[in-house]
């Protein structure tokens, strides 16, 4: 069985939690879960899609024509 226990504590410049719990909480394992506020950002479409753009590699070449792409596939069948 499981049982639940929620406190709310401050988060050090160190990044350590204090916890003391309740007697009735007996020594034995236990998974901890930690639930935090972020900081909201403003992004835009605008700002999706440019990051999307760049996340692209660059194609110098301007990629293959319709008939290189179907010899290579020929090719690829072929083999």
């Amino acid at each position: 069985m499981q049982a639940h226990y929620e406190t709310e504590t401050e988060i050090s410049a160190s990044h350590q939690l204090i916890l003391q719990l309740p007697d009735n909480i007996p020594p034995d394992k236990a998974k901890v879960a930690i639930t935090y506020e972020i900081a909201e950002t403003e992004t835009s479409q605008d700002t999706l899609m440019a990051d999307f753009l760049t996340s692209l590699p660059d194609n110098p070449t301007g990629g293959l024509s319709r008939t290189e792409i179907q010899t290579y596939l020929n090719q690829e069948r072929q083999a």
